[in-house]
């Protein structure tokens, strides 16, 4: 009788060591299309609270800059694959330089940041920036500064898509959701004012 008790003990310690580093729920995935399958595929984990910001939203744009290139573009003019292929290019530019905004105004959720109270641009916001001015990202951001994508109906952004070669299913793809900013980010930006 002494081993199936052991064995329960055992078993249940393992489970209190596994609810410590809690998984997010599906409201808590870095993107709301893909979830948390690019921190996944990268590192044969899921993300848990305690996974670095930053490392989990590259890993996300590394992961979705590589699903859309493989995607094909037969349906589009040349003039799309153009614009496709360029803003491509600039989502690497993008998370590479590893600049990303800050969700200062959610303290206790995800949530997507077009830009952010410092100016820094989501990647569709700095995409739309290099491909059709600032003024249009900031046009969306001061409407739709943390809604998803698929909620920006404005006409200028829907004639940015129609020309950009992607559909709003692929840009809602690129869209990551930011964990509330560090009390330290919160703190340097209260300094800058």
């Amino acid at each position: 009788m002494k081993l199936p008790l052991i064995f329960t003990h055992l078993l249940l310690g393992a489970l209190l060591c596994v609810c410590c580093q809690r998984k997010p729920s599906s409201a808590e995935a870095v993107n709301a299309v893909l979830g948390d399958v690019s921190y996944v595929r990268k590192f044969g984990t899921e993300p848990t609270s305690t996974t670095d910001e930053h490392l989990r939203v590259t890993a996300h744009f590394q992961y979705v800059e590589a699903l859309l290139q493989r995607k094909g573009t037969r349906a589009l003019t040349n003039r799309q694959r153009r614009n496709r292929y360029h803003a491509l290019k600039l989502l690497r530019n993008y998370w590479m330089a590893g600049q990303y905004p800050a969700n200062y105004d959610f303290p206790h959720e995800r949530r997507p940041c077009f830009i952010d109270r410092t100016g820094r641009p989501c990647a569709v916001a700095y995409i739309i920036e290099q491909t059709a001015g600032r003024d249009l990202a900031e046009q969306i951001t001061a409407k739709h500064q943390y809604d998803r994508i698929e909620d920006v109906r404005t006409p200028e952004f829907q004639r940015w898509i129609k020309s950009s070669g992607f559909s709003i299913d692929e840009l809602a793809m690129i869209q990551p959701t930011y964990a509330p900013a560090t009390a330290a980010a919160q703190k340097a930006l209260a300094a800058k004012r």
